[in-house]
């Protein structure tokens, strides 16, 4: 079976029908030690009549918030995993018993392939891995669809085992269990299919916004509509969503999230893949502002040289993976500036929020270094009162000493860095925050995007290990450890190939490395690489899941 993460998925079948079923447990629990942390997985075998509430069975509790409650009040599994799961990992079979994934229910034909929502599906947590005692158990249970599934409780009463369960209505054939998560979680899911399933009304809340979020970033076609020169290196395009005839497409939510990036191809044939930052618009017309790399690898100076009006692009919005989290922990601190750092191009990054800080009276402060005044895009669209230029031509330097501050006398840190430019600056953005001890959280770097063509770095060696098979490459010093890794047929997921949408993670084993790109969390970055722009040193090890 091709795991989920790797299917391409165009159209659905219906579902087959469950035969009638005989309960054969019932089980519930209450929480309890699971090696460091507490879990209520653990799950006994219940006798006589047991009473089904709104939230579930009495007597069953739940640690985390993403179970129980009415729309996850019951858990069911499949019995028919358990052999094969003994069979794929025989040195845990004895963990493989019936009532292991936490199940509430257990019957004999039910599964995910004739379980449609309605049903519901569930999400496996991470006590998964430490039941199983395998990191990657979690990884491997939706990369094989075996989840499991949830009820609500539409009537509640008493039930005991022995009792007989069967299908009494079926309004959505084609949406089982296996074909909701195939379209939540596979590689190329058309559009049409995410709509659908947007729209099923008992869909859970979890599901659904997983499905708008996928949506957000869905790709679509739009074509070149207006360009003009910005500066003498930075030219501003315009693209607009391409219609279906006469037929406008109407989108659930055009806006753009904070901080996106267009993450775009075009080309011959499409040749070209690259990330920029969205100046301004949504989803039906946007704008960028792309400066002419002096070492363009093709990209730049395609959008420069060649493109024409009416050419058509694939575009889908990424944005960086740690946005969502830092907002929710500085929407608890007291922020009360925000500092703009930017070098050159590095200004298309924040001009959206820039826009919305003045429209909200958000207090915030610009310093913007150009090589000259002639040359800094989008200069009038900045608050003269709140920005600061810095011109090479006129011998001024952007200190960041002088501009990053450090923690107020009461300890506490009230200002926000919002940083975009060259390396350099970048480095020494990052260098004087770790220096002040700044928390992650009120940090946000964007990427110019990944190295030009060229040297990328020394050449390093790479151990590679994916379940069964295992390998080592060379990674020369003019290609990336994602391309040589897709080259030896291993299938790593990419997007922006620019180091800031976390698309092409995986997991770093052993070894030291040169992190040139953003979006990898603070905690992540002794575990993990970012296989399109980060480079290793030496030799270094590496899992794929």
């Amino acid at each position: 079976m091709i795991p989920m993460s790797k299917q391409v998925v165009e159209e659905l079948n219906v579902a087959p029908l469950p035969e009638p079923e005989v309960l054969s447990q019932i089980r519930t629990g209450k929480p309890k030690p699971l090696g460091q942390e507490v879990s209520a997985i653990f799950k006994q075998q219940r006798q006589g009549l047991v009473a089904a509430t709104r939230t579930g069975f009495v007597n069953d509790e739940h640690i985390t918030p993403v179970h129980g409650g009415i729309e996850r009040a019951v858990h069911q599994y499949s019995s028919q995993h358990y052999p094969t799961w003994r069979a794929e990992q025989p040195e845990r079979a004895r963990l493989f018993e019936v009532g292991a994934f936490g199940e509430n229910l257990t019957t004999r034909t039910m599964n995910e392939d004739n379980v449609c929502v309605g049903d519901r599906a569930t999400h496996a947590m991470l006590q998964v891995n430490m039941r199983f005692q395998n990191t990657r158990m979690l990884k491997t249970v939706l990369r094989n669809g075996r989840v499991g599934w949830q009820f609500r409780v539409l009537k509640t009463g008493n039930i005991k085992a022995g009792d007989s369960m069967m299908l009494v209505n079926r309004p959505n054939p084609r949406w089982s269990v296996k074909n909701v998560h195939r379209v939540v979680h596979g590689k190329t899911v058309s559009t049409d299919l995410l709509e659908q399933l947007a729209d099923l009304k008992s869909l859970s809340t979890y599901h659904h916004d997983l499905v708008l979020k996928r949506l957000a970033a869905a790709s679509r076609t739009y074509s070149l509509v207006n360009v003009r020169q910005e500066t003498k290196r930075v030219k501003h395009l315009t693209f607009r969503l391409k219609t279906d005839g006469e037929k406008k497409t109407k989108l659930r939510d055009p806006t753009f999230r904070p901080f996106s990036f267009a993450q775009m191809k075009f080309g011959p044939q499409a040749k070209f893949s690259r990330s920029y930052s969205i100046v301004s618009g949504d989803l039906y017309e946007f704008c960028l502002g792309v400066a002419l790399d002096d070492h363009s690898r093709g990209g730049s100076r395609y959008l420069h040289q060649e493109i024409q009006l009416g050419d058509e692009i694939q575009m889908s919005p990424g944005v960086n993976p740690n946005d969502e989290g830092h907002e929710t922990l500085c929407s608890q601190e007291e922020i009360r500036r925000n500092i703009v750092i930017i070098g050159g191009i590095g200004v298309t990054a924040f001009m959206p929020a820039i826009k919305t800080w003045q429209r909200d009276n958000t207090p915030f402060e610009v310093h913007y270094a150009v090589r000259s005044v002639e040359e800094a895009a989008f200069l009038n669209e900045l608050p003269a009162d709140r920005t600061k230029i810095y011109a090479k031509t006129r011998n001024e330097r952007l200190n960041v000493e002088d501009v990053i501050p450090g923690a107020s006398p009461d300890g506490r840190f009230h200002s926000r860095l919002f940083v975009c430019g060259p390396t350099k600056l970048m480095n020494a953005c990052e260098e004087r925050a770790k220096q002040l001890q700044c928390p992650g959280h009120l940090l946000h770097f964007e990427s110019f995007g990944s190295s030009t063509e060229g040297d990328l770095g020394d050449p390093f060696e790479v151990e590679v290990e994916e379940d069964d098979r295992s390998t080592t490459l060379n990674v020369p010093s003019d290609r990336s450890l994602l391309h040589v890794l897709q080259d030896a047929g291993f299938d790593v997921m990419s997007s922006c190939e620019a180091g800031t949408c976390g698309t092409c993670k995986v997991s770093l084993c052993s070894g030291e490395v040169i992190r040139k790109g953003v979006a990898l969390a603070v905690e992540d970055k002794d575990t993990c690489i970012l296989s399109c722009v980060d480079r290793g040193v030496a030799n270094i090890k590496i899992g794929i899941e």
